[in-house]
């Protein structure tokens, strides 16, 4: 069993899967209590990890209809957002189906009290993520580079 970085190590992207595997575990868990933590304010793209950008995209899409986020209602907004497929073949290596995932993220996740720090970790690491990309930017232009770096480098962040 590999046991997943808590925090990243240098050199390393700025990002947390497992800050962002507890958050998503947590609101699955315990809704209300996400909620009053302020956790809905979080932009899909605060995350880094595909599989869990597309599920809190669709946590986004069922707070916007008032649908309550339960294992059933996520798999239901991921398939009407288009996520579903993709899903599928980023977790197929694994053996695992989107459903699967979304119950071990479920089941990994240690209490729902305290996602407000998680969801402040991903947006820092957001925010770093997001310095990075412009200073790059900027580096880019500096040299009057004909190679676009960001474009390059774009799925790392």
């Amino acid at each position: 069993m590999t046991i997943p970085n808590a925090a990243p190590r240098r050199g390393d992207v700025p990002y947390s899967d497992s800050a962002e595997r507890q958050l998503i575990g947590a609101v699955l868990n315990n809704e209300p209590v996400a909620l009053d933590e302020g956790v809905n304010k979080l932009n899909p793209d605060c995350f880094f990890v595909p599989e869990n950008r597309a599920i809190w995209r669709a946590f986004v899409w069922l707070w916007s209809r008032s649908d309550p986020v339960t294992l059933p209602t996520t798999c239901h907004a991921l398939s009407e957002l288009g996520y579903i497929d993709s899903l599928d073949k980023l977790l197929q290596p694994a053996g695992l189906s989107p459903e699967a995932f979304i119950m071990i993220l479920m089941s990994e996740n240690w209490s729902t009290y305290g996602c407000g720090a998680w969801a402040k970790m991903v947006e820092e690491y957001a925010e770093r993520r997001g310095l990075i990309k412009t200073g790059i930017k900027l580096v880019q232009q500096g040299y009057g580079a004909e190679t676009n770096w960001v474009e390059k480098y774009e799925g790392m962040f």
